[in-house]
């Protein structure tokens, strides 16, 4: 359902961010650069 609003979303076991931050830190940023942009982008002047 998240999904179909265009939102990833990734999920972490606690211990990989406890003992594996850099591994989970990483993941984010793969997912965040080689995303596929959303359907609907905000138009131009009312982005951030």
């Amino acid at each position: 359902m998240i999904e179909a609003c265009g939102y990833l979303v990734i999920r972490f076991w606690n211990n990989d961010v406890l003992t594996n931050l850099d591994g989970v830190l990483l993941r984010i940023v793969e997912a965040l650069c080689g995303g596929t942009p959303h359907p609907n982008p905000l138009p131009v002047g009312e982005r951030e």
